[in-house]
């Protein structure tokens, strides 16, 4: 007998219906296996970023605007991709993460939930922190590339066309790490970030040069004088031809001090004084506290000391949550000699090198640090110099295991990537020096660090690491591991010493933290 039209119908519904008990069995069985998965992430909006017209906008912007709704609208749209996609470096420390993407039927992958360890690690910077988020430090690689790639979507830097007074890019004699200002406008310059429209910019620099005017004095004090001097033109230059400053209170804006003045003098020999009335009238004052309070400064004087010495003044020194300490040597043709330098087994002559003053007059923690390593017994011979020539100077770097960097008259020195670049353990006797990219690498991993009260224990301390090859061995190739991040290059690279620096400022300054 034949079915109905009603009983075949009937028949096809039934089928539809178990089907889709089916698949729908099916597709949670799949978000079940998955070991996080929520609900899909939308892409955060920040509102610290500049705004987008819509001619602008791209086809992923439009994709990661969906709402919650129309997400779930296409829920069954949807496949995961493989869930046994590992992103860790290191599978074996740590749980596995779930995959970052789905794909829709066309193939366009679209974000999902996932650990928000950028988050975790944006916040680390904006509070100044000196190691990976714990827990997180695994991921630190990953998610720096992660966030460079978003800061370059993001970071629209533009350059004010001021007078900076400066047309001596290296002075005679000058110190590597005062270069650094130099190549931080020079890429700046040639940078695929750089908007000529001031309007569509998210981050403004401010292109000063302390090293440089510094030296225009024919004296240490007209020296510091005409560098204060030139950063009040700065400021009334910006202020008064662009209304960008003002508008947002100093926010959003950078300037690079790479001299041992670091922030505070510069902005203190303009304006302030121990004693007295101000320099400046009201308005230049009010510029300088926007500036010191709510700008970014890169700085090779990065010591988180120095707002404690400036009392009354504090707030015109190092802030940690705000300015940037800088890679500072900017000696590319050095960098490219010590990266030639090859990663090999056999053992290297020297256990400890420095080169440079030590005499009990000038620094005492360096006198004090190497008369206790002078006076341990170490396996391997010393070699400590107060004048070295260049090419012996750098083969003591490539044959030596440990080097010092001890503090100068300030905490930095450009002998720190010197030595990272060859293929030596660093030494760091420097209490409060805040180092670059200290959020997304640790440094205890490739160096010694060594407190300035710890002096007098230097040669202890360090016998203690040279007893043990093979954490010695691992700390060295660490070394050669992240050695050409921190370099600077003439043009865009990825991760080098200028965009280590930007990727600090668009976190501090632009990026909001979930």
């Amino acid at each position: 007998m034949a079915c109905p039209r009603t009983c075949r119908r009937s028949i096809a519904v039934s089928v539809v219906f178990l089907l889709s008990v089916v698949l729908a069995i099916s597709l949670n069985s799949k978000i079940a296996t998955s070991k996080s998965f929520t609900r899909p992430l939308l892409t955060l909006v920040h509102s610290r970023d500049p705004v987008r017209t819509t001619t602008q906008a791209t086809q992923d912007d439009i994709d990661s605007q969906m709402t919650h709704d129309e997400v779930s609208e296409n829920w069954t749209a949807w496949s995961f991709e493989s869930s046994e996609q590992n992103l860790d470096p290191s599978p074996d420390r740590g749980t596995s993460p779930v995959p970052d993407t789905i794909h829709s039927t066309t193939g366009a992958p679209v974000m999902v939930n996932v650990p928000s360890h950028a988050e975790a690690f944006c916040r680390c910077a904006q509070l100044g922190g000196t190691t990976p988020p714990e827990g997180l430090e695994n991921w630190a690689e990953v998610e720096l590339q992660k966030l460079l790639k978003e800061m370059r979507e993001r970071l629209r830097l533009y350059i004010y066309p001021t007078d900076f007074h400066c047309d001596q890019r290296r002075p005679k004699n000058t110190n590597r790490g005062y270069m650094a200002e130099w190549n931080f406008y020079d890429r700046a310059r040639k940078s695929s970030l750089r908007v000529q429209d001031p309007e569509n910019a998210s981050i403004y620099y401010i292109p000063t040069f302390t090293s440089c005017w510094r030296s225009q004095g024919r004296s240490r004090g007209e020296g510091g004088q005409q560098a204060g001097k030139r950063m009040q033109q700065m400021l009334k230059d910006v202020a008064s031809n662009f209304p960008f400053f003002q508008r947002n209170h100093g926010q959003r804006h950078i300037w690079v001090s790479a001299h041992d003045m670091g922030k505070a003098e510069p902005l203190l020999v303009g304006c302030k004084q121990n004693t007295g009335p101000s320099l400046c009238s009201d308005a230049a004052l009010s510029l300088t506290e926007m500036l010191a309070k709510n700008s970014s400064a890169l700085v090779n004087t990065a010591d988180d000391a120095e707002h404690t010495k400036l009392e009354s003044f504090a707030a015109y020194g190092f802030n940690r949550h705000l300015d940037v300490p800088l890679v500072c040597n900017g000696d590319t043709s050095f960098a490219s000699r010590g990266a030639r330098v090859p990663l090999t087994g056999r053992p290297r002559k020297n256990s400890v090198f420095f080169a440079g003053r030590w005499d009990q007059n000038y620094v005492p923690v360096r006198f004090i640090a190497i008369r206790s390593i002078m006076e341990a017994k170490l396996h391997k011979p010393t070699s400590f110099n107060k004048k070295i020539g260049p090419q012996a100077y750098e083969r003591s770097l490539a044959e030596s295991d440990l080097c010092l960097a001890p503090r100068g008259s300030r905490v930095w020195s450009p002998r720190l990537f010197e030595m990272i670049w060859f293929g030596c353990i660093p030494v760091i006797i420097a209490s409060g020096y805040h180092l670059p990219a200290s959020c997304f690498f640790d440094w205890r991993e490739f160096s010694i660090f060594i407190e300035d009260k710890d002096a007098h224990k230097a040669g202890q301390i360090l016998k203690t690491y040279l007893d043990d090859p093979k954490r010695l061995e691992q700390m060295r190739r660490k070394v050669f591991r992240i050695r050409k991040t921190f370099m600077w290059h003439d043009e865009d690279t990825n991760g080098d010493a200028f965009e280590l620096a930007l990727l600090d400022v668009y976190l501090k300054q632009q990026r909001q933290c979930g």
